[in-house]
């Protein structure tokens, strides 16, 4: 029956049968209502159910799963108390769920009726279709208003998140090339304090190389509006690109991002299973494979937001494209004041030939106008200062206008001091259209403070940015990105460019994208700058999509056909062939993705030729460690997370979190990877992938957090036992049609419908049954047995009964 309740779709036919029943000339929606006996009892339904029904339309007593409305708006489904005379009973879930404001209820109050809180409330049951109406008064609802006593605080739980993978390349008559990355992080919740210490683990043919990007504590003083960190952190600057510290560091938390924004990166891979690793500040903060054609890695974490990223495309085959994206295209900035934020530390992990210097860095900025903000900072260490300052204007919405002019002196070697002027601008134009622009001109002598620990460092004379795209429903969208470099003295200039086109028709849909040459060379000429260009046609057919490609660098062209799509709601595969036209070789590359509910697994491999073959796997995900032991999840887990608990141990319940789909494992318990900070999160139990013999009491809860909060989230399950009663009298006859069954309390239950069927909804505690008559006078006992065991994939047991 796709989870109704059976029980609620007999009270549903009754109900409909009562009504049908009411004596002519009586309204249907008068509160006193009589019935034609007569009619009732030929069609075998009970006066008491009558007399139930006479005063109101109302539910049975008991939990009863029904759609919920709040003045109008669809609140879902949810198993709902109704008290002994079917009377709407709230308790703290099912204000969570309905989004109502907290209400102080008794402890030892069975049924709380809300409108002895808001006696404007109008509750109305409406059993015909399994539905609950609430009008209540604005005071009852909660508005989203947030106050420093409404964000749940603490909690106590560790956490361990996992990137790993491997990958391997043979090439007949050579030897074969390994490489293993791990990136790991650690991290402990505890008395609103965040603990994390990431570690970036390479092997490269044997060459291993062990970074520590961070290892810190973290803390927000929320009344002062304050994060601050201690211990081995990346320092923020408005302006300047910062260097790792040992040391501390207080930044604004009003408006501040929870971790630096995430940066998207874009090119084009020559062949499958290339890896693709992105530096800041010579520190491998990211890497991941990719397939032939373009590419796009979205929101890559770093470390710093006024650093530039330095990406190698490392091809199976050994050649590497190198090209930089410059910090002014990460577009970080907004037009609003920072705040006042300083550190001060000793630096670590550079390489130089000096002395790590003491550094100190401040940063504040101001409201002008409303549409003028200013921004200063200053850094000072030993043997180097500099100083800077931002205007940003907003002449017009959607178009943002900045200029900065930092200056710089250092005396680490030979002393040298020097300015950067920069200019940048992003709009939105009409017709679809986007453009973002920056020009940064630098004197000879300008360094930030890694580039002035380092002798062999050669600056640039200036530097450009420029990202355009467009779209229209005719032509397609088509989009454009530079970046150039103007380097000193006799050396290279560095310049990228990427420009792509789509379009979308009725039954394919076709991509275009050309990367010219980036003009960086290696001295071991292991680089590539030839321009590449790939052409891809892709037609759907349902869930997989069929498609045919061409690219080229070079002297190299390649054609091939690709299929890709999903196997199932939690894994997806890729596969191509192709040939390269110089080499007449044909290559076979295939990957498939799947989420195993606790962790994540790619696998992947291919062919190139007779020589040649590549091998990768990734696995990644968390592990949250906590007062009940560890629970596994399939992402990775973030500063403010939970626990959801099932009350019943059931493994492989579905629940919809603010990061995604998660499942519990086999104690009922599964991670929320992460919370929104400061706003609502909304954590949701599946229904569906529940058994059959289970119902939720409440599968919603929405929670406000602060940051570094914990929280276990209890989900309370109702594992009731649905029985079907076959009942005959002590003289073998069944048990006559529209029979009043009651419990222990002569509470009504259920009336016999044919050959003597009782339907209860609930046999798990093995409950008394009597049968009544009309006056509610019992007649007889029901003695029953059920088996030692429940079915919990049936919706109901069938069992014999006698009544006594």
């Amino acid at each position: 029956m796709n989870r109704l309740n059976l029980s609620s779709s007999i009270r549903a036919i009754l109900y409909c049968s009562l009504t049908a029943s009411i004596l002519p000339g009586t309204f249907a929606y008068a509160r006193d209502v009589t019935f034609d006996t007569g009619i009732l009892k030929s069609r075998g339904i009970s006066k008491n159910l009558a007399d139930y029904f006479a005063e109101s339309p109302r539910f049975l007593p008991g939990r009863h799963t029904v759609s919920v409305k709040i003045n109008g708006v669809d609140k879902g489904s949810m198993a709902v108390l109704f008290g002994p005379k079917g009377e709407l009973c709230v308790d703290d879930d099912f204000l969570s769920a309905t989004g109502l404001m907290p209400v102080r209820i008794p402890g030892n109050e069975t049924c709380h009726d809300l409108r002895s809180d808001y006696p404007a409330t109008v509750i109305n049951p409406l059993p015909g279709n399994e539905s609950l109406e609430l009008f209540v008064p604005a005071e009852a609802l909660d508005s989203g208003f947030l106050t420093p006593q409404n964000f749940v605080k603490g909690g106590t739980a560790g956490l361990f998140n996992y990137n790993l993978f491997t990958s391997r390349n043979d090439v007949s008559g050579s030897d074969s090339t390994h490489y293993s990355q791990a990136n790991l992080e650690a991290g402990l919740n505890i008395a609103e304090w965040t603990v994390r210490s990431r570690y970036m683990l390479t092997n490269d043919d044997g060459d291993f190389n062990s970074d520590s990007l961070y290892t810190y504590a973290e803390h927000v003083f929320q009344n002062q509006k304050v994060r601050a960190q201690v211990g081995q952190i990346n320092v923020l600057s408005s302006l300047f690109s910062g260097v790792p510290i040992d040391g501390v560091q207080l930044i604004p938390e009003q408006g501040l991002a929870q971790d630096t924004p995430g940066v998207n990166v874009s090119g084009i891979a020559r062949t499958h299973q290339a890896r693709v690793e992105v530096r800041q500040s010579g520190q491998l903060i990211y890497s991941s494979l990719v397939n032939a054609g373009p590419f796009t890695l979205e929101n890559i974490p770093v470390i710093r937001g006024n650093a530039d990223l330095n990406v190698s495309v490392v091809e199976t085959d050994g050649s590497t494209t190198r090209f930089t994206v410059p910090a002014s295209s990460f577009n970080f900035h907004v037009l609003k004041p920072i705040g006042l934020s300083m550190s001060v530390g000793r630096v670590r992990d550079t390489d130089t030939d000096y002395d790590l210097p003491w550094v100190y860095n401040i940063s504040d900025g101001w409201r002008l106008h409303p549409d003028w903000t200013a921004t200063a900072s200053g850094v000072l260490a030993q043997d180097y200062q500099a100083a800077g300052g931002m205007l940003q204007w907003l002449p017009a919405e959607k178009l943002t206008v900045s200029g900065s002019l930092q200056g710089s002196k250092e005396s680490f070697g030979e002393s040298q001091q020097g300015a950067k002027g920069e200019l940048s601008t992003s709009m939105a134009l009409p017709g679809d259209l986007s453009l973002d622009l920056s020009a940064a001109k630098y004197s000879g002598g300008y360094r930030e403070l890694t580039e002035a620990m380092d002798d062999d460092f050669h600056g640039y004379q200036s530097s450009y940015s420029a990202n355009i795209s467009w779209s229209n429903n005719l032509l397609g969208t088509f989009s454009l990105g530079y970046y150039g470099y103007q380097a000193t003295e006799d050396y290279d200039d560095s310049r990228n460019m990427m420009v792509s086109w789509g379009k979308t028709f009725r039954y394919a849909s076709i991509t275009a994208n050309w990367q010219h040459a980036v003009n960086q060379h290696d001295d071991d000429d292991s680089g590539s700058d030839d321009d590449m260009f790939y052409v891809n046609i892709s037609i759907p057919f349902g869930e997989q999509r069929v498609g045919a490609y061409m690219r080229s660098q070079g002297d190299k062209t390649s054609y091939g056909l690709q299929n890709n799509g999903s196997l199932g709601e939690e894994t997806s595969y890729y596969i191509s062939a192709d040939r390269d036209n110089e080499n007449n070789e044909n290559s076979f590359n295939g990957n498939i993705n799947t989420n195993l509910h606790y962790t994540q697994l790619s696998l992947g491999g291919g062919a190139s030729g007779d020589n040649q073959r590549n091998y990768n796997a990734t696995l990644s995900g968390g592990i949250a460690a906590h007062e009940h032991g560890l629970t596994f999840s399939p992402y990775s887990i973030k500063d403010t997370f939970a626990i959801a608990r099932l009350s019943e141990p059931e493994s492989g319940i579905e629940i919809a979190t603010p990061q995604g789909r998660v499942w519990t494992d086999r104690w009922g318990q599964a991670v929320v990877p992460g919370l929104t900070e400061w706003r609502k999160s909304r954590i949701e139990v599946n229904a569906n992938t529940l058994p059959e013999s289970m119902d939720l009491a409440n599968g919603i809860k929405n929670i406000s957090v602060a940051h570094a909060a914990f929280r276990e989230l209890d989900f309370k399950v109702l594992n009731t036992r649905r029985v079907m009663l076959e009942v005959k009298r002590a003289d073998g006859s069944w048990l006559p049609k529209g029979t009043s069954i009651v419990d222990e309390k002569n509470n009504y239950l259920v009336s016999t419908v044919d050959s003597g069927r009782v339907f209860v909804t609930d046999m798990s505690n093995s409950p008394a049954l009597y049968a009544v008559d009309d006056n509610m006078q019992r007649m007889c006992r029901i003695d029953y047995v059920l088996s030692d065991t429940q079915d919990k994939a049936s919706f109901y047991e069938i069992a014999k009964g006698v009544c006594k």
